[in-house]
């Protein structure tokens, strides 16, 4: 193995230094908060006295989707992880006992490890939880702004903030598809996360989920 799953410097080639939040995406508590920085930022506008008025249940959806983000990062790791990685122990062959990298490892990891197909969990971490909820809530923040119509700070922020969010999401993914999955395990990563991706989609920009968007959103 050329350098650990969480992208720290070595052979593999450094994360840069002026990247914050590079290193530390698939870790607490960054892989929770960093999803949810918009619904933060939405607190902050609040408690500075920056957001427009308020209709009488703003309030009430905005806890009702805080609530359903904290299920999708729920979901995505004791089902979409730890459940189809049972899953996949079950169907997939294991590797041999003795590899020619062996006395590289750690200690703590079995012979062969890497040489089993091993869906990229990364990839779903990326794509199913830190990157489709942050989206859903800044796309959803322009459709209805809560800020002063003079405040161009706060969607600033969010539009600068999700761009970042990107640009270190696809670093990590490529890191994670070069150095620890072949392209097989990276796409079926990929596939697993649109359980999460696809439900979003449907239940913000179609018509078929009214009454979800409603309950969730209010619109």
């Amino acid at each position: 193995m050329c350098c650990t799953p969480d992208f720290t410097d070595g052979i593999c080639g450094p994360t840069p230094w002026y990247l914050p939040f590079a290193k530390r995406l698939a870790r607490l508590p960054e892989a929770w908060l960093l999803p949810l920085f918009p619904l933060l930022v939405r607190w902050a506008v609040e408690v500075f006295g920056l957001q427009r008025q308020e209709t009488p249940n703003s309030a009430t959806f905005r806890r009702r989707r805080f609530y359903l983000y904290l299920c999708l990062i729920q979901l995505r790791g004791w089902v979409l992880y730890l459940l189809f990685d049972k899953f996949e122990d079950l169907v997939i062959k294991p590797a041999r006992d003795e590899c020619w990298y062996d006395e590289l490892l750690w200690s703590h990891q079995n012979s062969c490890v890497g040489k089993e197909t091993d869906f990229s969990d990364h990839i779903v971490l990326f794509f199913a939880q830190i990157l489709p909820l942050a989206l859903t809530e800044v796309q959803f923040s322009f459709v209805a702004p809560y800020w002063k119509e003079n405040n161009i700070l706060v969607p600033g922020i969010l539009s600068l903030g999700l761009f970042y969010l990107y640009i270190i999401s696809y670093i990590a993914t490529y890191k994670t598809t070069a150095h620890f999955h072949t392209l097989f395990e990276s796409v079926i990563g990929y596939l697993i996360s649109m359980l999460v991706q696809i439900p979003l989609f449907v239940i913000t920009t179609t018509s078929f989920s009214h009454p979800v968007r409603d309950y969730f959103f209010g619109i």
